[in-house]
């Protein structure tokens, strides 16, 4: 087994849990009575850890495992049965009691940090839609004019 750390602070773990899935909309219609669900992919996996720092220098590991789970940005989390992954540390909480002097406790929420490849935005939407939108009051002015010489060259008449 792995000694557990984050973005090189060690930690001890007492329990851990994974949580994962899949990213579903469930749509549902009037008058029917079976949905249609829409599976938008994988979601992200988490890993809640119970941890513990113990030993004459838990206060300076507390600090630099609560500095790891603030900074900016994914770390590597190296895990004793899980082995090693890139994630961010959604959450932390720790704490300490007099009775259990020397020893910080953690509970830790961690999220997968995966990669933005294959996820880059190609197409300038806005653009697209504000073109679409000329392009069509353009085109619906020309049949307007041409519908209005159509009916006067017929000996037609408008009303306004």
């Amino acid at each position: 087994m792995l000694p557990a750390s984050f973005s090189g602070a060690p930690f001890y773990t007492e329990t851990d849990g994974q949580s994962g899935g899949r990213r579903l909309v469930a749509h549902e219609f009037p008058m029917r009575d079976v949905p249609y669900v829409e599976d938008l992919g994988r979601r992200a996996r988490r890993w809640t850890i119970a941890g513990y720092l113990i030993g004459p220098t838990y206060i300076a590991d507390r600090a630099a495992l609560i500095a790891a789970c603030e900074t900016n940005g994914p770390g590597t989390l190296v895990h004793p049965t899980l082995g090693t992954v890139q994630a961010n540390c959604e959450s932390y909480s720790t704490s300490e009691s007099r009775e259990r002097g020397g020893l910080a406790t953690f509970e830790m929420v961690f999220v997968e940090s995966g990669n933005l490849q294959g996820t880059a935005i190609t197409t300038d939407t806005q653009s697209a839609a504000s073109s679409a939108g000329s392009n069509l009051g353009n085109q619906s002015g020309q049949s307007l004019d041409n519908t209005t010489n159509n009916s006067l060259a017929n000996g037609g008449t408008i009303s306004i």
